[in-house]
């Protein structure tokens, strides 16, 4: 009699585009609201409020003050904000509301220590003094007609992407300005002028779509248009910038789809029909034979430009945001888990109910004391607080509950009032031991029955139930859940027979899985 046992979590995550009876055990043919843990596979934590907006928020960023001070501004579609200790200032210009649409419209940037942000639809903002109270104010010579869908920082300068002159658009167009000091704003756009280093450059490959984004990696800016990606160089000399094609026929499904790994050696990218990642040089497509096929069937075909990405560091990995079919809003990530050990990671996903993601530092005023003080300062500065920081975490915005809320809060155990229901199912296990190099031994011929599974796992409790199919690939009958508590438990017991089995583990309950070993009676061969 076999026992048939799990060896490594980590390595598959979950695959969908191929058959389950074709995948090593250790793969998965479900995981929801789960999350790649070192070598188990947990459910994923809570989100709970994090900061208390007044206004719908559509977009969030952590910004440093000159003293260290932690700022988190965020923008409604109208008016822009800034919550420092617990106090919301509005730091909208005064020369009017903003006019933007949705969460695509937003991008920022720092240039040499001011933060620059934009809409696409109005002029772009600067912060002068990075302060409350300072409010946002149009930024100086960029001229009151001009848009540019995206702003970017390329060393001392600053890049514009997808230009409107005026009402004629540029929508291939990179323009610079002439470089700036650290801590000033550009002083020229104007290419014409001989004294000023400002420049324009339209990239020619009019057929792949115009630019969506741009994002800096490894010392280059690499620009993505819908079906190609280009690199700017910087080279200085006459023309400053060189403009290359890096991948002549894979671009990028809108704007936001493209982010950093957590180290800044990769970009995350997801294309307009895979997901990949590349270093300049090596390009990885990360879905073939995994999830390519499920992932774009399930991306609404109207709505795909509200898919966004974001990286969770302290996780390392990468959250691709999507609408489903039918949701007009991302309703569905897919979750890349990239600190494995392999070159393609591991897969799980998740729903989600959040439009736009920020990563910074949370100062938690809690009341601590330094020597006996409810708010101590450390050098006599009123702002710099003696406090504790959660350092990297990402913050997400719900503009339909007004709420920014943290993603795997220390409070709380749902996501903001809702359970979080996580599930790992494997079907198809047709397994009837292993080989000495540890591959396995499928058997689709013979019956097999089972009478109990040793679990591996914490957290909890449990709900277990495994499954029969009576031929490879059909209909799963499911037993009934058992409860399984792994601080008093080792094992769960069943008995069921067929040609392949399945196996599920769900909790609204935090848990980990580690592994599970089966316990089989091999029948005759049909």
């Amino acid at each position: 009699m076999p026992d048939v046992q799990t060896l490594d979590l980590q390595s598959f995550g979950v695959v969908k585009d191929m058959a389950p009876h074709l995948l090593p055990m250790e793969a998965w043919s479900l995981g929801e609201n789960v999350r790649i843990s070192g070598a188990n596979i947990e459910r994923l934590g809570p989100r709970s409020q994090a900061l208390q907006p007044a206004h719908a928020p559509y977009f969030v960023q952590m910004i440093r003050g000159y003293s260290g001070q932690i700022y988190w501004v965020y923008f409604s579609l109208t008016g822009a904000y800034c919550i420092f200790a617990g106090v919301e200032t509005d730091i909208t210009r005064v020369t009017g509301v903003y006019t933007a649409t949705g969460p695509a419209d937003f991008n920022s940037t720092l240039l040499g220590g001011i933060p620059i942000f934009n809409t696409g639809k109005d002029v772009p903002q600067y912060w002068p003094l990075s302060d409350p109270a300072t409010t946002l104010a149009d930024l100086p010579v960029w001229g009151a007609g001009n848009r540019a869908k995206v702003f970017r920082a390329f060393g001392a300068y600053l890049n514009a992407y997808n230009i409107s002159i005026g009402a004629t658009v540029y929508p291939n167009m990179v323009w610079w300005a002439h470089p700036t000091d650290p801590g000033g704003t550009p002083i020229s756009w104007d290419e014409t002028d001989p004294t000023r280093d400002a420049g324009k450059k339209d990239l020619p490959d009019t057929e792949s779509g115009v630019i969506q984004d741009a994002r800096l990696l490894r010392g280059n800016m690499y620009i993505y248009k819908e079906r190609s990606t280009w690199v700017q160089r910087f080279i200085g000399g006459t023309f400053k910038f060189s403009f290359d094609t890096f991948l002549e026929t894979s671009g990028i499904l809108g704007p936001r789809c493209v982010c950093s790994t957590g180290d800044a050696k990769w970009h995350f990218v997801a294309t307009q029909d895979d997901v990949i990642i590349h270093d300049g040089n090596n390009v990885i497509p990360l879905l073939t034979n995994r999830m390519k096929r499920t992932l774009f069937n399930a991306i609404d075909v109207t709505a795909y430009r509200n898919s966004f990405t974001f990286n969770h560091p302290l996780k390392t990995e990468i959250w691709f945001c999507y609408p489903a079919t039918g949701s007009a809003i991302p309703n569905r990530a897919l979750i890349w888990n990239y600190g494995t050990g392999s070159s393609i990671g591991a897969l799980t996903e998740a729903d989600i109910d959040f439009q736009a993601a920020g990563v910074g530092d949370l100062e938690s005023l809690s009341g601590d004391t330094w020597d006996g003080e409810s708010v101590l300062t450390w050098d006599g500065g009123a702002d710099d607080y003696w406090d504790s920081v959660d350092r990297a975490q990402v913050l997400v915005c719900r503009p339909d509950a007004i709420k920014i809320l943290a993603l795997d809060s220390s409070s709380g155990s749902d996501n903001d009032g809702t359970p979080i229901i996580g599930t790992l199912q494997r079907e198809g296990l047709a397994i009837i031991g292993r080989r000495k190099d540890n591959s396995q031994i499928n058997d689709f011929d013979r019956r097999k029955s089972m009478r109990r599974v040793w679990i591996r796992a914490s957290g909890g409790p449990i709900n277990v139930r495994v499954g029969m199919q009576e031929v490879v690939g059909g209909d799963v009958t499911w037993t009934d859940s058992v409860s399984f508590d792994p601080t008093t438990q080792l094992y769960a017991d069943f008995f069921i027979s067929g040609v392949a089995l399945a196996i599920e583990f769900s909790s609204s309950a935090a848990f980990s899985v580690s592994g599970y070993k089966m316990d089989l009676a091999l029948g005759g061969k049909f």
